[in-house]
C-alpha cells in the first residue's frame, strides 16, 4: 500500500480527533498542575532555606536539602509528562497502525539488531533502545518490520565520573522478506572516499561492484561476492530509489541484500513516532507527523517496489463470513 495525502478513512479520523482530544485535555490538566506545583515547591524551599540559613547558620546544609527537593519535584514531575506521552503516543500509533494495515507494539524486544550490525549497516555502538515496532504484510505476502532505535556510543570524560554515551544513530531500521530469493550477499554502503573505501575493502572477503551511474558510485559503495547478481538486484530503478533516500536522510542510507531479505538502516538524526512535548498543544498534527513518518518508512521499504498489503474493511469480512 502506498500512503495518499490522506490514507485514513474518515471514521478512523474521527476517532483519533475525538481521543486526542481527551489525551489534549489530559496534557493541558498536567501541565497546569506542574506550573502550579512547581511554583509552590520552589517558594516554600526559599523560605525554607532562609529561614534554616539565619535561625541555625547551616546555609550549605539548607541549599543541599533545598536542591534536593527541587530536583526530586523536577524528576516526579517528568515522569508523569513522559508517562503521558507515552500512552498517547501507544493510543494513537495503535489505532493508526490497525487502519493501515499493521501490527503496533510500543516495545520492540525481539527485533534481530544484531543481523543489521553483523553486516556493517551500523556504526559501533554499545548501547540500543529499540522502540515503536511495526509488522505488516507486502501485496504479495512477504514480511515487513520496522523499528526506531537509538544507538549510543560509550565513552570516558575527566569531567565525570562513570562512561558517557553519545548517540551514533537516531532512525529506522527496515527488514522486509524479498519476494524472489537472490543468490547471495549484496551490501550498498555510504561511500567513504578513495582512501576509506581501500582500506574497507582491504578489510573484506568480498569485492566492490562499479555500477554505470555516477551519481550512484559518488554516494554509495556496493559489495558483493556476485557480481552478477549485484547487477540483477540494483537495476537503475532501484539505484534511483537509493538515491531518493540518501536525499530524505541526514545520513546515507546503509543497506544489504542477505538471507533472503532485505535491511535499510537510516539515519533520521531524531526519533520518529514521537508525541508532542507537553508544553505544546496536541492537535491534529500530531497524528499527521506519525502518518509523514510512517510515510517515509513505506517509502523506504518499497525500495524494490513491495507495496503494503492494506486490511481488508470489517464489513468484507462479515459479509465473507
Amino acid at each position: 500500500m502506498m500512503l495518499s495525502d490522506d490514507p485514513l478513512d474518515s471514521q478512523t479520523r474521527a476517532d483519533l480527533e475525538a481521543r486526542l482530544a481527551d489525551l489534549e485535555s489530559e496534557r493541558a490538566a498536567l501541565f497546569d498542575w506542574f506550573k502550579r506545583t512547581g511554583a509552590v515547591v520552589i517558594g516554600v524551599v526559599v523560605a525554607g532555606m532562609v529561614i534554616v540559613s539565619l535561625v541555625f547558620g547551616a546555609q550549605e546544609e539548607a541549599q543541599a536539602i533545598g536542591l534536593f527537593i527541587v530536583l526530586a519535584g523536577l524528576a516526579y514531575g517528568a515522569y508523569r509528562m513522559n508517562k503521558l506521552r507515552q500512552r498517547g503516543k501507544a493510543e494513537l500509533m495503535g489505532r493508526i497502525a490497525q487502519a493501515l494495515g499493521f501490527d503496533y507494539r510500543l516495545n520492540a524486544a525481539g527485533f534481530p539488531l544484531e543481523h543489521f550490525r553483523r553486516l556493517g549497516l551500523l556504526p559501533r555502538y554499545d548501547r540500543d533502545n529499540l522502540h515503536d515496532h511495526l509488522t505488516a504484510e507486502t501485496a504479495s505476502g512477504e514480511r515487513l518490520e520496522l523499528v526506531d532505535a537509538k544507538l549510543e556510543r560509550k565513552s570516558r570524560s575527566r569531567r565525570r565520573r562513570g562512561p558517557n554515551y553519545t548517540p551514533v544513530f537516531t532512525g529506522l531500521l527496515l527488514r522486509v522478506d524479498a519476494s524472489e530469493p537472490f543468490s547471495d550477499q549484496v551490501l550498498v554502503l555510504k561511500d567513504s572516499g578513495m582512501v576509506g573505501n581501500a582500506l574497507s575493502g582491504w578489510l573484506r572477503s568480498d569485492e566492490p561492484v562499479h555500477l554505470e551511474s555516477a551519481r550512484f558510485n559518488s554516494t554509495y559503495t556496493v559489495y558483493a561476492n556476485d557480481q552478477v547478481e549485484a547487477r540483477r538486484l540494483l537495476t537503475p530503478t532501484v539505484m534511483e530509489r537509493c538515491l531518493d533516500l540518501d536525499e530524505q536522510t541526514r545520513g546515507t542510507p546503509q543497506i544489504g541484500f542477505s538471507e533472503g531479505r532485505i535491511l535499510i538502516a537510516l539515519d533520521r538524526g531524531a526519533p520518529s513516532f514521537e508525541m508532542p512535548q507537553v508544553w505544546q498543544k496536541w492537535d491534529a498534527a500530531a497524528f499527521e507527523a506519525m502518518l509523514d513518518d510512517l510515510r517515509y518508512a513505506l517509502g523506504a521499504a518499497r525500495l524494490l517496489g513491495r507495496e503494503i498489503a492494506r486490511p481488508e474493511p470489517e464489513s468484507a469480512q462479515a459479509d465473507r463470513a
